[in-house]
């Protein structure tokens, strides 16, 4: 089994960590990882530890943490950490604690959501795979190459409307929705969501990269929200119970929820179109080359046709490898059909990603519990 860790980690101990380190710092990229290839001796022979994120939310920790259980099981000697929680609750500790010291990641590899893997190629945390050397590398389109190959694409989620069955008789059908008098004290979503955001701002005349009409209009609609939640889980317990009716949020994280609790919510794609949030494995900067080896090696089995089959199953997410298929419970669903695809809006995540942080400041300012 692999060992599920704590991550209660406080930003004293990740300074003080930092510090303590200074002193006999490496520069970043001092040491060049070996390829693959080249470093299949180094995880054969010498124990090897690795810590994997995986997210907390519905069934999104499954894979990974089955998956870490059978690697071990097939390398004696390499240890697999699993340390599990929200990526929003945890990546601020990770990117500070990178900030104090890039040359010990306290993850060396992990599931992140496109907003994150963003902020990290801003912050320089993720290191180059080699990427050919990683023979399931080739079911993976370009789209889901990430810059620099800071990673590779796993599947994507779509972002819409999650909502009651029981408040709503009929689903509703724009973004504008979310900020009605209708649902005034009944919407709930996760912190920093800028995807609700960018949907009030486009239905104003903004974009994007001019986010401002979306910030005015939640300013302008105070007490819209009845909680910010943790986490998915959370998110959804709210949702199935009614005591919130409506949510810009994920298809998967929606649908494997209802389809597990049997809970009277549904997701549908807004008319003016549905927004992308790509799931990347991504391996850290500062790794060992050892761990470099070996987190390139998972990444690498994760992506092949078993692991990556029963992720998409688990999450109800669209495939990025072109050998595998669309789970079978999304089909029919009315965000699978061609029209509805058709206006999937995609982002520069780059962009977004050097903005995450700001916006954080600007979220807390303008959408008022």
């Amino acid at each position: 089994m692999s060992e599920i860790e704590d991550v209660a980690l406080t930003r004293g101990a990740v300074l003080k960590r930092g510090a303590a380190a200074a002193g006999g710092l490496l520069l970043a990229g001092g040491a060049k990882p070996l390829t693959a290839a080249a470093a299949q001796t180094v995880r054969r022979a010498k124990p090897v530890t690795v810590s994997l994120f995986v997210n907390s939310g519905v069934m999104l920790g499954n894979m990974g943490i089955a998956f870490a259980a059978d690697y071990m099981r097939r390398h004696k000697n390499v240890k697999v950490k699993i340390v599990q929680s929200t990526g929003t609750a945890f990546f601020p500790t990770q990117l500070a604690a990178f900030k104090a010291n890039p040359n010990e990641p306290i993850i060396n590899i992990g599931f992140y959501n496109a907003t994150l893997a963003g902020t990290g190629d801003a912050n320089g945390m993720w290191e180059s795979l080699d990427i050919k050397s990683m023979s399931n590398a080739r079911y993976i389109p370009k789209s889901y190459r990430r810059p620099k190959n800071w990673g590779i694409g796993i599947s994507t989620d779509l972002v819409g409307l999650e909502y009651n069955e029981r408040f709503y008789q009929t689903p509703p059908r724009s973004w504008a929705e979310l900020l009605s008098p209708n649902v005034k004290g009944k919407v709930v979503e996760v912190n920093y969501w800028w995807f609700v955001v960018l949907a009030a701002a486009k239905l104003n005349g903004g974009s994007v990269t001019n986010l401002q009409p979306g910030w005015d209009a939640w300013k302008a609609h105070p007490k819209q929200l009845f909680a910010i939640a943790s986490g998915a889980n959370q998110l959804n317990d709210l949702m199935a119970t009614g005591t919130a009716v409506l949510s810009g949020y994920l298809m998967g994280n929606c649908l494997s929820y209802k389809f597990n609790n049997k809970a009277p919510i549904n997701f549908y794609p807004p008319d003016e179109g549905m927004f992308t949030n790509p799931w990347y494995l991504i391996s850290s900067k500062g790794n060992t080359p050892a761990q470099s080896e070996v987190c390139q090696d998972m990444i690498n089995d994760m992506i092949s046709k078993k692991w990556a089959q029963l992720w998409v199953n688990q999450t109800l997410t669209l495939p990025a490898g072109i050998n595998i298929k669309t789970p079978a419970r999304l089909k029919g669903h009315p965000a699978m059909s061609a029209s509805a695809r058709k206006k999937i809006q995609y982002f520069n995540w780059e962009y977004i990603g050097k903005n995450a942080i700001p916006w954080q400041d600007l979220w807390r300012q303008n959408v008022i519990l």
